[in-house]
């Protein structure tokens, strides 16, 4: 049944002239204009002279400020769905409120695919879990008031699965994501003088633990909340980390190495100068590297020969791109330092296969 019902004693309005007792407050449904969704309420209010001509203003007030007191009696329509903000294999039951008998229901997750919504008993159902990732849950509701009317009712934001698992990690230094796993070791010859930090940060995950198993170079690392950061004193050196990562869903445990910059033929064939630099920092390919372990003389300088500059990129102790600048397969380029602040840097230089790097200092 829907039904409405005026409170004249709470409203602010009198009963109409014909009434003859219109000091009565009154509140009153239109006729005809009662629907399931809603009705139109009325009262009355007068313009006010005295018997002399003398304006006294709108009685009992101003239509503005008239209040309307009242009772509805009908159907609630569904409105929110009840149910975990995380699903970790399959959830607990998800539940549209005021569910009346005799409507239907069609559940649906956007992105689909992310989990599947099990067989409901109305109004209920459950997720499983298919993959990773945050979706929404839809609950399109079929008569749900009355006789007709749809409704879809949305639950967004529902954290599926551990976001941790096969998920990625961050490195700030280079900007690029990489995937979880155990990485390669790097064949080449160790490099010796270079100074590489980096910054990762885990995604997903509420809290991590990094503990390093081993290294090849010497490592020094600090954990900042999900943030690691760490020191290499040598290139081209393989650094294993265990990592323990939790959030709702449970703890993961992960392992992968960590290889610093790629020398190209495991000598340096770069030099930059000066260094301490000012204003700008040269970088030269030589016709005679200097020599280094493992790696002849000879190789060293067919290498030299084959290499070209045609990158520069310029980073602070922290990890962040300062500068880049391109250059066209070049033997000897000069990037300006202007507006640069006095510190530590990392000069970073590709000639399109492998990427070398070396500390440098600015002083301003």
């Amino acid at each position: 049944t829907i039904g409405v019902w005026g409170r004249g004693v709470g409203t602010t309005g009198y009963r109409e002239e014909n009434g003859r007792s219109f000091g009565e407050g009154i509140c009153e449904v239109v006729p005809g204009t009662l629907t399931a969704a809603g009705c139109t309420l009325r009262t009355w209010i007068y313009e006010v002279w005295s018997v002399n001509g003398q304006y006294l203003g709108f009685y009992p007030r101003s239509a503005n400020n008239v209040v309307f007191q009242y009772t509805i009696l009908g159907v609630p329509a569904p409105n929110t769905i009840n149910g975990d903000n995380v699903v970790c294999t399959t959830s607990n039951n998800y539940t549209v409120n005021n569910f009346r008998p005799g409507a239907t229901i069609v559940w649906q997750v956007t992105p689909s695919g992310l989990a599947t919504p099990n067989s409901p008993t109305l109004p209920q159902t459950t997720l499983t879990k298919n993959s990773n990732g945050v979706i929404t849950l839809t609950a399109t509701v079929t008569n749900a008031c009355g006789t007709g009317g749809q409704i879809a009712i949305t639950k967004p934001n529902i954290s599926v699965g551990t976001p941790f698992v096969g998920g990625t990690f961050t490195n700030t230094f280079d900007g690029s994501s990489h995937p979880l796993g155990l990485y390669p070791a790097v064949t080449n010859p160790a490099c010796t003088g270079y100074i590489i930090n980096t910054n990762m940060q885990i995604l997903g995950a509420s809290a991590v633990t990094w503990t390093k198993i081993s290294s090849t170079g010497v490592v020094n690392y600090t954990q900042n909340g999900n943030d690691i950061s760490f020191y290499l004193f040598a290139d081209n050196q393989n650094v294993l980390f265990k990592l323990d990562a939790v959030n709702v869903c449970g703890t993961t445990t992960n392992q992968f190495k960590w290889l610093s910059s790629n020398c190209g033929g495991g000598c340096l064939q770069f030099t930059v100068s000066p260094n301490p630099a000012t204003n700008s920092l040269n970088v030269i390919v030589p016709n005679i590297p200097p020599p280094c372990g493992g790696v002849t003389a000879a190789d060293s300088k067919t290498a030299a020969a084959q290499r070209n500059i045609t990158q520069i990129r310029l980073y602070d102790n922290i990890g962040n791109l300062k500068k880049v600048q391109t250059e066209n397969k070049t033997k000897q380029a000069s990037i300006n330092l202007t507006g640069l602040n006095t510190g530590v840097y990392i000069v970073e230089i590709t000639d399109g296969n492998y990427n070398e790097r070396q500390q440098i200092i600015i002083q301003q």
